[in-house]
């Protein structure tokens, strides 16, 4: 068994308790925690006490939830501890409970949820109370309810999304009993607020490390179907692609978590549903969480944009001919592809690396003045290798990485050219199609896409993409394909103009050129958008007001 060793601050508190005549143990997830070998420093203790003797032993306290019992203990560094009376159940909503003092340990471990949450220890001696054989579900890793588990989940339902959870966080498996209760009370869960339900959802992508298991388990127990309709149905691919994501944790990357939630919500190359902005207020996303997830859903919806991940069926090339894979990596500056399982290159090489020992400046969207973005992808490094894919990928090649298949490149007979989403067919114009293989007009509609989504949205698409590219089995070849746009993506949103900001002129030079206020205003800035979009070239302030001209003289 591991060893136990509350800290000083909490061996100070359980002595004062003592001294004055009070029993106090240190309880809860802590003592699971060091029992499973994970180092922690919330430690919780329970106590004889009533909540009004522990404000008078100790100088500074603060009543955190006084009604139950607890007051919050702060020790000689200002760090607060919870010190909670000994109390059982009298009455309960499934949501809050009415509680009475005056119980003793055991009937307070009777009341908490699993068995491995109901063990205590003393400070001092390290003696042990597992009346409900914790430590033996510790080490037979599985939650088990204690006692009854169907009362159990009635008594707050928030118990069902919690077992998760912590199935999920220690890769433990659920009690059969369990499991059962929270199958049967998923109907009743509509009572818990989205608040913590959304809660919930943050700590399953902070804490778990496969959050697939835990969110199929969601689905296979009614949850979502009784909170989130619309993932009820969502394909195992999508749940999959965020154990691709990083996890969160680090202070310096807060929007790992966001990104893990927000992948919840897209599937490349389809529009957002209806819902999906009422049904991210419904689970009390804030604003800047719901707009970037809209955003996010909208741009992988965008065919030249989800090609990145290999969705969508952009064209592997680059002005007329095959890209190389040497080409793309020496694009990169080198090394295997991020999509790749050479064991050799750690997650820290990613192009979209979050890693912390990685300098920003190194970042591909780095400030540093001494590597401007300009630059970052246009390594004329051709000396690196690329291993296996060192010739030109032909759509053969790439159905043969996959598998075979239906592939839209696939060369099946039994699927016809001119259903080709490139093909020749008159009477389906390739100039015509979004993922044409004209070279300018396929730029165009990469600027086009690049400006719906805004420019800042594509590192962070590109890290979805990717993890959903690899959660569907994606090959190096593939991989490449998705690299290479990516780079092209990201040369054009950092380098073209892309809204009406980026414009040559502005709305005081076209009023002084005779345009009007207003819708006529609006209207004009849009179409020189539109024409600088098609040709950035033609982004100069003596062309455009050429332009403004020749609109206002036409009839």
């Amino acid at each position: 068994m591991p060893p136990l060793r509350p800290p000083p601050a909490i061996r100070a508190i359980t002595q004062t308790l003592e001294r004055a005549g009070h029993e106090a143990w240190c309880v809860g997830g802590a003592v699971r925690d060091a029992l499973l070998g994970i180092e922690t420093l919330d430690w919780d203790v329970a106590t004889s006490a009533r909540p009004e003797q522990v404000q008078k032993l100790f100088k500074r306290t603060i009543p955190v939830g006084i009604q139950f019992g607890t007051v919050g203990v702060l020790d000689a560094d200002g760090v607060l501890h919870e010190v909670t009376t000994f109390r059982h159940d009298v009455e309960t909503d499934g949501r809050h409970a009415v509680v009475k003092f005056g119980a003793s340990l055991e009937e307070d471990l009777a009341r908490r949820d699993f068995t491995i949450n109901a063990i205590a220890v003393h400070a001092e001696t390290l003696e042990l109370r597992d009346p409900f054989d914790g430590r033996a579900d510790l080490e037979r890793r599985v939650v088990r309810c204690v006692g009854d588990a169907q009362l159990r989940m009635q008594e707050d339902r928030l118990r069902a999304l919690r077992a998760l959870r912590f199935a999920g966080r220690f890769d433990f498996a659920l009690d059969p009993d369990t499991w059962q209760a929270i199958r049967d009370s998923a109907p009743q869960l509509g009572r818990l607020s989205m608040e913590r339900v959304k809660q919930e959802l943050e700590k399953v992508m902070e804490q778990v490390a496969r959050p697939s298991v835990t969110l199929e388990r969601y689905r296979e127990a009614g949850i979502f179907a009784a909170l989130v309709p619309l993932l009820a149905d969502a394909p195992p691919a999508r749940f999959a692609a965020v154990d691709f994501l990083a996890k969160p944790g680090l202070a310096r990357r807060p929007d790992r978590r966001m990104l893990r939630l927000a992948a919840l919500f897209v599937e490349p190359g389809v529009a957002p549903p209806r819902g999906l902005e009422a049904t991210l207020k419904h689970l009390k996303f804030s604003n800047v969480e719901a707009r970037a997830t809209l955003a996010l859903a909208t741009a992988a919806a965008d065919h030249p944009l989800a090609s990145i991940g290999g969705f969508g069926h952009y064209a592997i090339r680059d002005h007329g001919r095959s890209i190389t894979s040497a080409e793309a990596v020496a694009a990169r500056g080198g090394g295997d592809h991020p999509l790749s399982e050479n064991p050799e290159r750690s997650a820290g090489d990613h192009p979209l690396s979050e890693n912390a020992e990685r300098s920003a400046g190194d970042h591909p969207l780095s400030e540093n003045p001494e590597r401007p973005v300009r630059d970052h992808s246009l390594s004329e490094n051709a000396e690196r290798s690329a291993g296996d894919h060192g010739r030109a990928i032909t759509s053969a090649d790439a159905v043969a990485a996959r598998g075979g298949g239906d592939h839209p490149l696939s060369e099946n007979p039994e699927r016809p050219l001119r259903d080709h989403p490139l093909s020749e067919n008159p009477e389906r114009p390739t100039t015509d199609h979004p993922l044409s293989e004209n070279p300018e007009r396929r730029d165009a509609d990469l600027r086009r896409a690049i400006a719906r989504a805004g420019r800042l949205m594509v590192p962070g698409l590109a890290r979805l993409l990717w993890a959903r590219a690899k959660a569907e089995g994606a090959t190096a070849a593939q991989g490449l394909e998705g690299l290479a746009l990516y780079r092209r993506a990201l040369r054009s949103a950092f380098r073209d103009p892309l809204s009406i900001a980026d414009l040559a002129v502005d709305g005081e030079d076209l009023q002084r050129a005779g345009v009007g206020a207003g819708r006529a205003m609006g209207e004009m800035l849009k179409h020189l958008l539109d024409l600088v979009l098609d040709e950035p070239s033609r982004n100069t302030r003596e062309t455009l007001l050429a332009e403004v001209q020749r609109r206002l003289a036409a009839p």
